[in-house]
């Protein structure tokens, strides 16, 4: 098993040139633990939606690493994928600008851009942007149209760089390992030893790499994972993938993984989906915390860890961000004020 200081002195060279860290120390950038009396004694929230305003936590970290390794490749000619709302990529267009690179988007149609909200923020980086939109019944064949795209239509010059959805590649793994380390630090700095500790998934890279980064540390606790997308056996397959991206990277994969469990969402369970008791259960949250969780994530693992029987003595939740995409809804449904 690793120490801190050794798991640190394995990702350093894959951190320490970022352009998101440029002038800073890699092991300083840290988000603060919050208690949640509300919820019982014991209970805490890791503050990584604090991390970025406009990058969520969760893509902030990966980002780290990937965009090191952007800029070391030289490219600047960017290929992705992803939903036409994706975090990720949204995160993605930004690092593209700040590298000047030309980045082209694969996006899986939905509604329309709305003139308020989180798409306002999407199409301020849009000027210029190349996009290729997809049907749903298109979509299960947008890795394969993207490569076959990438081999007919060669940039100008250099090659292309290919980012898969929701950044889940080697590169970005390094940044994501990051969190796994911080936390057992601070666990020792503030004198807790957790019990478990909870977190929501879409493409499932950043709770599989707090598993695989529990595993190198030899730390024996529960890991909770709220599948906001996907299924167990998806889920199951990823950290597999990731066990093996460790061994690439490093030259050695986690040999111990710490157990984890797979949820589903009490309500709204389809991907995107948002209904009352979402919203009742974030403006509650807010209330009682003076913290905006997002409707589609973080809200949801709020509902999840109400309702679950028989929470063990010391419990943190990872909360990623995101909490920009309330302004994408209309109206939010408000309780009525007291009288």
């Amino acid at each position: 098993m690793m120490t801190t200081e050794d798991l640190a002195a394995m990702l350093e060279p894959h951190l320490a040139r970022s352009p998101l860290l440029l002038g800073c120390e890699v092991w300083t950038l840290r988000s603060r633990w919050q208690p949640l009396p509300h919820l019982g004694p014991g209970v805490w929230m890791k503050r990584d939606d604090e991390l970025s305003f406009s990058v969520s936590g969760s893509k902030f970290r990966k980002l780290i690493s990937l965009s090191q390794s952007l800029r070391a490749g030289g490219s600047k000619h960017w290929l992705s994928w992803g939903s036409q709302r994706s975090a990720f990529l949204l995160a993605l267009m930004q690092e593209a600008r700040a590298q000047q690179a030309a980045l082209e988007l694969f996006l899986l149609r939905s509604t329309p851009w709305r003139e308020q909200g989180t798409d306002q923020l999407f199409r301020l980086w849009l000027d210029g942007l190349r996009i290729h939109w997809m049907s749903r019944a298109e979509w299960p064949d947008v890795a394969r149209q993207v490569a076959r795209y990438a081999e007919e239509q060669p940039p100008p010059e250099g090659e292309w760089a290919i980012i898969p959805e929701g950044g889940d590649c080697a590169e970005a793994l390094p940044g994501a390992l990051t969190l796994a380390w911080e936390i057992v630090v601070q666990e020792e700095r503030l004198g807790i030893r957790l019990d478990e500790v909870c977190l929501e998934a879409g493409t499932g890279l950043t709770a599989q790499a707090l598993i695989c980064g529990l595993g190198y540390l030899g730390r024996q606790l529960a890991v909770e994972v709220l599948l906001c997308a996907g299924d167990e056996a998806g889920f199951a397959e990823g950290l597999n993938l990731q066990r093996e991206r460790c061994e690439r990277l490093f030259g050695e994969a986690p040999a111990w993984l710490p157990p984890f469990r797979c949820h589903r969402p009490p309500t709204a369970r389809s991907y995107g989906a948002v209904n009352q008791q979402v919203w009742s259960g974030l403006t509650g949250f807010a209330c009682a915390t003076g913290c905006l969780l997002d409707p589609l994530y973080g809200a949801k693992l709020h509902l999840w860890y109400r309702a679950r029987p028989g929470r063990p003595g010391q419990s943190l939740w990872i909360h990623g961000g995101g909490g920009l995409s309330v302004l994408g809804y209309p109206r939010i449904p408000l309780p009525p004020p007291a009288s």
